[in-house]
């Protein structure tokens, strides 16, 4: 509904001055609980009103949005009290469409107090308006993010459900991109479809785990304009799947925040598109090539912070346990 919303602003007269707005109801066919208006100055607004019993909101504090209530006459129908949810940050539009859409289907769905349905949704996307990354991701730090989504969307997900957001440990700082009480995973993304080579930051990543085993899943991507794969699709389908639980919602978002990911750069992160070429799941072993603290006889001298290398898993087929999600060992 996002876009059809979006197209629904363009919609709504502009020619107003001072203190006025201009309102149309959003979904006159469904209801007339939800309003979209503008003011003088091209600010959107979202107008809720309220019946006799309910109670007013205010909220001052949250950046990116702000929540009054005020009396307002709209439609030469007599004074009313309205929720007035200003939009105060241009970037931010595609969220601001978001929260109506979800007040808008709450207040149908659920037939909660608008007060109520505020707070909630407001409460979800609070991480969107409080935490913008100062700068777009990088290149690279895109395909890592997509890689590891990738993992959780088509090869956790199908195994433990919704569930598989909590073993999700990278943005957290953790040592391994995926960690469960029995192994971890560490997820490689590369658009080398040449060759199986992976960069690998630090000698710590690919150390095991103190419990379990680890594995190695490989992502093999190539930049295709004619694919339908990109960031914000996967990001798109995983919300899907979690909508309807609340708590892996909230990981899964916090987790994105965490990331350096926002949906106000999401037009500029759909410009890539990503084929898929090839994905393996390894198990590190001896014979994975890995630079780990036991590789060196005596400690590392002092001063060295950090050491990145590169692997190439060309000649290891032997390691890998499975090459699509349905091969994976019952027992794993």
């Amino acid at each position: 509904m996002s876009s059809n919303l979006e197209s629904f602003w363009h919609s709504i007269n502009t020619d107003i001055a001072g203190e006025k707005l201009a309102a149309r109801i959003v979904f006159p066919e469904i209801n007339n609980l939800l309003m979209c208006a503008l003011d003088s100055k091209g600010q959107r607004h979202f107008l809720i009103p309220l019946s006799q019993t309910d109670k007013g909101y205010e909220d001052v504090l949250s950046r990116g949005v702000q929540v009054t209530t005020r009396e307002l006459t709209i439609f030469d129908r007599d004074s009313e009290l309205y929720i007035d949810l200003k939009c105060l940050e241009p970037r931010g539009y595609d969220i601001f469409n978001s929260i109506g859409e979800e007040i808008c289907s709450a207040l149908i769905l659920r037939q909660l107090e608008p007060v109520s349905v505020i707070k909630e949704v407001l409460a979800k996307w609070r991480n969107f308006w409080g935490q913008l990354p100062a700068h777009i991701l990088t290149r690279e730090k895109q395909i890592g993010l997509f890689s590891e989504l990738w993992f959780l969307n088509f090869w956790l997900y199908p195994l433990t459900g919704s569930k598989a957001v909590h073993s999700w440990r990278g943005p957290w700082g953790s040592r391994h991109d995926f960690e469960f009480p029995n192994k971890s995973i560490e997820v490689k993304g590369s658009t080398n479809v040449q060759s199986r080579t992976f960069h690998v930051n630090g000698i710590e990543q690919l150390e095991s785990p103190e419990n379990g085993d680890l594995f190695f899943f490989g992502l093999m991507l190539r930049e295709e304009q004619g694919s339908s794969n990109s960031l914000p699709t996967l990001i798109d389908d995983i919300r899907t799947k979690l909508e309807k639980t609340d708590s892996e919602s909230e990981i899964f978002e916090d987790g994105l925040v965490r990331a350096g990911y926002s949906d106000f750069d999401k037009e500029e992160y759909a410009r890539m598109k990503l084929r898929i070429h090839e994905e393996n799941l390894y198990i590190i072993n001896d014979q994975f090539p890995r630079i780990i603290r036991s590789s060196f006889k005596e400690d590392l001298s002092g001063g060295i912070e950090k050491i990145n290398y590169k692997i190439n898993l060309n000649t290891f087929d032997h390691l890998i346990i499975a090459n699509q999600p349905d091969k994976i060992p019952k027992d794993w």
